[in-house]
């Protein structure tokens, strides 16, 4: 019994460190490696996909929302800063989103 209790803060210790490196690597990588790629995607932001949205960094997802927005006249208007009903919304629906489905049309349902 005494064996377990060191055993098991073991393992509650590392899988702590595991979660905890695996988001702060991530954010990481995103925030670096991954924005010069992602960058590329914000440039055709209505083309964008929503897991290619859930990954890019959060200057890339406001740009590919404010983009499909300037491209559907119906969203004419349509608040587009950063924290926005809108913003919060598409993100909300990209992260529930089939993976493939175009974040134009996440925002053309939000609009």
């Amino acid at each position: 019994m005494r064996r377990l209790i060191p055993l098991a803060a073991a393992l509650l210790a590392l899988g702590f460190t595991a979660c905890g490196g695996g988001d702060s690597s991530s954010t990481t990588s995103g925030a670096s490696g991954a924005s010069g790629g992602q960058g590329s995607q914000g440039a055709a932001g209505s083309e964008m996909t929503a897991s290619e949205f859930v990954d890019a960094s959060i200057p890339d997802e406001i740009d590919a929302v404010t983009q499909a927005v300037e491209s559907n006249p119906s969203c004419a208007g349509a608040n587009t800063d950063a924290g926005s009903d809108l913003q919060v919304s598409v993100a909300i629906d990209a992260a529930s989103a089939d993976q493939d489905t175009p974040i134009s049309q996440i925002v053309a349902d939000n609009c």
